[in-house]
């Protein structure tokens, strides 16, 4: 296959068939061609690992994210020549 793409190292090819890297859309035609498959196949699952993956991560995260008990009182930093001095949020006006 790396021949046909005109590749020299099949390594780059290797890399994409065990998932460790995705091919480029510029190769997208060629790929297709080559296999005799049409591109709108190789789209939509291509769309789909990719939703799900994102889906993975989110789900991974939405897991391990926890939300502060208490925020922390922030630093108010205004311009002193605006007429506004320095202090936290609750002296605000």
């Amino acid at each position: 296959m790396s021949m046909k793409m005109g590749w020299k190292n099949g390594q780059f090819m290797s890399n994409i068939e065990r998932g460790l890297c995705s091919l480029p859309s510029k190769y997208l035609m060629q790929f297709c061609a080559i296999l005799e498959i049409p591109v709108e196949n190789v789209i939509d699952a291509m769309v789909e690992d990719y939703k799900a993956a994102l889906w993975k991560d989110a789900s991974d995260q939405a897991v391990t994210f926890k939300q502060p008990e208490q925020e922390a009182p922030r630093t108010v930093a205004m311009s002193p020549a605006l007429g506004f001095g320095y202090g936290l949020d609750s002296e605000a006006i």
